[in-house]
């Protein structure tokens, strides 16, 4: 097992589990949780970002105002964190408009994900390269034991794969039919189900900037993803600890414009997180032929 892969001494959780109790301890110091609203916009004044505005919701299939039609709330603020996830359309959107630079385009992955209750344990953790993937492409399976009799399962591709018939749903399918896991999952039953895109760029691919004026990005909308160990949650949290600090300095200090935020700029490189990125920068370019000349 390749290094990165070492997991000894961790914890199995579930992110949405996790996610929920953290919300839950940011209600009881005050924070106001506002759950599907999603954001279409952002609010500009020049260059100054000052929000964001929601999505109208209650829209019949026309576009148009229906019964239970809420039209679109102004959200505004001193400093906005844009944590949309991987390639989300804030953070592109803000990317974009400052004309941001990166050495390397982005890199993609889509991941699929199953969740399993088994009639048999998994007592161990399972990771897989190469099939069922063809030779062109890059990606690998995971199988983690949740529970006793709950196991998840899945299987990551790297979206710059060759053959425009690829399918990962399918792959996911046949990955299932591999003695071992057709073995556990005999008699099981399938309770959920879903899937990702995860950004596989690494080091070369982050912007030169991670802030401005009134803004400051996190996560995967930055693209802060270790490859070779499959992991970015610790990294987007990170980023939020980093943004925080640099967030509560700017507000006691009254400047909260490009330079006055800039120290997250500093904060997040000068991190174990793009530390680690840089680290492993040309782990995910090596493959970008295929698995096999990369390996």
């Amino acid at each position: 097992t390749p290094p990165p892969m070492h997991n000894e001494g961790n914890y199995t959780a579930s992110i949405c589990e996790i996610v929920q109790w953290l919300g839950g301890k940011a209600e009881e110091l005050g924070v106001n949780v506002f759950t599907g609203f999603p954001a279409e916009s952002l609010l500009l004044e020049d260059d100054k970002v000052v929000g964001v505005r929601t999505t109208a919701t209650g829209l019949n299939r026309d576009g148009e105002p229906g019964p239970g039609y809420e039209p679109p709330t102004d959200i505004t603020a001193r400093v906005t964190a844009l944590a949309d996830g991987c390639r989300g359309s804030l953070s592109q959107a803000w990317l974009a408009d400052q004309d941001a630079k990166r050495e390397n385009p982005p890199i993609y992955a889509l991941g699929v994900k199953e969740i399993w209750e088994t009639k048999k344990p998994l007592t161990e953790v399972i990771h897989t390269m190469g099939w069922p993937l063809p030779r062109d492409a890059f990606g690998g399976s995971f199988v983690y034991p949740l529970e006793d009799n709950l196991v998840a399962l899945g299987l990551v591709v790297g979206l710059d794969y060759r053959q425009t018939t690829l399918d990962v749903h399918v792959l996911t399918q046949r990955l299932k039919q591999h003695p071992i896991l057709k073995d556990l999952l005999d008699g099981g039953e399938l309770v959920e189900w879903g899937a990702k895109t995860i950004p596989e760029g690494g080091y070369y691919a982050l912007p030169d900037r991670f802030s401005g004026h009134g803004v400051v990005l996190l996560g995967d909308g930055l693209g802060l993803v270790d490859v070779p160990s499959l992991k970015g949650i610790h990294y987007a949290m990170q980023s939020g600890i980093e943004a925080a600090k640099t967030i509560a300095d700017a507000l006691q200090k009254d400047v909260v414009s490009a330079k006055g935020l800039a120290g997250y700029d500093t904060k997040l490189r000068g991190s174990y997180v793009v530390k680690d990125m840089e680290k492993t920068r040309n782990m995910r370019l090596a493959f970008k032929s295929g698995f096999y000349r990369g390996s």
